[in-house]
């Protein structure tokens, strides 16, 4: 599998390419020539050994010399066989180099060809975003007026519509350097272009000139040094006449004065057709995923509000995925795998009594076997920070399960705080539970234990009530906002619909002597509401370990919830009930703080 390989290769590439392929056929003993590459210092050096084995399976299949080079030389660890500053070590590489057009005369590198099979192209198109990239920066250095104007009046490539590049899209091209590639921990982005509140240490970059690109944290395409800032087109909202920049010898996001500064610029094009946006089906759960994830880091809200108006790959189910769904996809570490040690799943009762440093913590970091990420290779991205999920941790408020995929590490994440989500659609499959006989019991094909389908009703419940007290109105919109097993639908119960699943307590279970219903719902003149008919039950001698509610509900009971209906004769009031007791009463909207729990549909 070459996605990460870049279409076009330096002109030294194609001495490589041609020493390679000289001594694999002079010598299997021999891969390359170390007398020829000083960077190298035996036939047994990995980079070299690879590039060779790449190149000779990518000779025996490919149907012609310019796609074994872009599918295959690309990926060669060039750094390490970079000698073309020296004459005396690498007799012949010269005369190589020079003689690179006369092998490949088919492309005349002219301004109008597709410039992306040899050395000195002049255009170069990012494969993960369409975006189409002038390989050269301009010369000498320009005013910011000047460099937009550059970008504008330019044509090239047969192209007269480039213009610069926002900072998000130079982002999108840093190579090497974590901190600042786009799903970095620098928060400077498009939608996020505040100096004072966006700009943070990590947007310092990296160490200087020691990037993975002839010292450059740039793409290989790239043409000359990276010693200057690069404007983008993104300013800096609170600081007037200001504009993003990066550096690419250091991977640094700074800012320029827009009039006084002259530094370089690399102008961009947006393509009419968008990159395909691959989607993969995992053969196992049967789950589809986004095979490059949402890079932003968002809220939890955000997330869900992402992945709910996503039309990614054409489908328009997308959601957040459930922390045992992340789980399904995690490869190379055992403890944090489906079946692992980590007791960490959906259905989670405590943190305490699923959560392990031991065995949750995950395993090395970046020694994953997809280019270091704990993820299958069909997946895409960077893995340098944990990735939403959409279950909530028991006994924390506001507070979700997250998997940093660079360590296979499960963790906590304020749903207040930002993560990158990778969305996901369609339902789990190799259950070997049967629901034919299934009678008020947990729907295997839920979420776990995290939901229940009455199979009286059809209601579909969270079977935990939240442990946040809320105002009522609060709870009303947090079931409104509530994303869980696939559905955006939930709500607050109504007064009946609690009644509805009250057990071991007739009188107030629903159609018992209590007369408060939906359509009953005053509470004075005794027409609804009576001491006598709607009176407790015993306190912790229910059914469900004392509660007086089905077994599949879990959790505490002893502390009122909310339901949706108001009391009619006190609107400022809401009905409320206590499994403890499977009691009945009423409480004011907003002087009250009480538990919630969400029902569907």
């Amino acid at each position: 599998m070459h996605r990460d390989m870049v279409k076009t290769t330096p002109s030294f590439e194609w001495c490589l390419i041609a020493l390679c392929a000289l001594f694999t056929a002079l010598s299997a003993a021999v891969a390359c020539a170390p007398d020829l590459v000083s960077d190298v210092p035996d036939e047994t050096s990995t980079s070299c050994v690879d590039f060779c084995r790449r190149l000779a399976e990518c000779e025996d299949d490919a149907g012609s010399e310019d796609e074994c080079v872009s599918s295959c030389a690309a990926d060669a660890t060039l750094s390490q066989l970079d000698c073309a500053d020296s004459t005396s070590d690498c007799k012949g590489f010269l005369a190589c180099v020079e003689g690179a057009d006369d092998d490949h005369s088919g492309d005349d590198d002219s301004d109008g060809d597709d410039d992306t099979d040899i050395g000195g192209a002049e255009i170069w198109t990012d494969p993960k975003t369409g975006l189409t990239w002038q390989t050269q920066a301009s010369q000498g250095g320009a005013s910011f007026a000047a460099a937009s104007g550059g970008c504008d009046a330019l044509e090239l490539g047969g192209y007269d519509d480039w213009r610069l590049p926002t900072i998000s899209e130079l982002r999108g091209i840093v190579l090497g350097c974590t901190p600042t590639q786009l799903d970095g921990a620098c928060t400077v982005r498009d939608d996020c272009p505040w100096g004072d509140s966006c700009w943070i240490d990590a947007c310092l970059g990296c160490d200087e000139g020691v990037g993975p690109i002839n010292g450059c944290y740039w793409p290989p395409s790239f043409l000359e040094t990276c010693a200057t800032y690069n404007w983008s087109s993104t300013p800096v909202e609170d600081i007037p006449g200001v504009t993003w920049v990066l550096h690419f010898d250091l991977g640094r996001l700074n800012w320029k004065e827009n009039e006084d500064s002259t530094i370089d610029y690399r102008c961009v094009r947006s393509n009419e057709s968008e990159p395909e946006e691959a989607t993969w089906t995992d053969s196992d759960t049967g789950l589809m995923w986004q095979v490059t994830p949402h890079v932003t880091w968002v809220t939890f809200e955000d997330a869900l509000n992402i992945c709910d108006a996503s039309t990614y790959g054409g489908h328009d189910d997308w959601r957040v995925p459930s922390i045992t769904e992340l789980r399904t996809i995690v490869r190379g570490c055992s403890a944090i795998e489906i079946d692992g040690a980590c007791a960490v799943h959906d259905d989670c009762p405590s943190l305490s009594g699923c959560y392990s440093d031991s065995v949750c913590l995950g395993c090395g970091i970046q020694a994953g076997p997809d280019n270091g990420c704990y993820w299958p290779d069909e997946l895409d991205g960077t893995c340098v920070r944990y990735q939403w999920s959409s279950t909530s941790v028991p006994d924390r408020i506001e507070t979700n399960w997250v998997l940093w995929f660079g360590q296979a590490r499960i963790g906590l994440g304020a749903t207040n705080s930002s993560y990158p989500v990778r969305c996901v659609r369609g339902e789990m499959t190799g259950d070997d539970d049967d629901d034919s006989a299934d009678d008020d019991t947990a729907d295997d094909d839920d979420d776990g234990a995290q939901t229940w389908t009455d199979t009286h009703t059809g209601l579909t419940w969270q079977t935990t009530a939240s442990t946040e007290k809320k105002y009522w109105q609060d709870a009303v919109d947090a079931c409104d906002k509530l994303r869980l097993a696939g559905y955006k639908d939930w709500r607050l119960p109504t007064i009946s619909e609690f009644r509805g699943v009250i057990e071991g307590c007739p009188h107030n279970a629903l159609g018992g002597e209590c007369r408060v219903t939906d359509e009953c719902t005053k509470a004075n003149d005794n027409a609804c509401y009576q001491a006598d008919e709607c009176e407790n039950c015993v306190s912790f001698a229910g059914p469900d370990d004392g509660c007086y509610r089905p077994d599949a509900f879990s959790g505490e009971c002893d502390f009122y919830q909310w339901s949706a209906t108001t009391v009619e004769d006190k609107p400022e009031r809401a009905w409320v009930v206590k499994f403890q007791f499977a009691h009945l009463g009423y409480a004011i909207k907003d002087s009250y703080t009480y538990a919630y729990q969400c029902v569907r549909p």
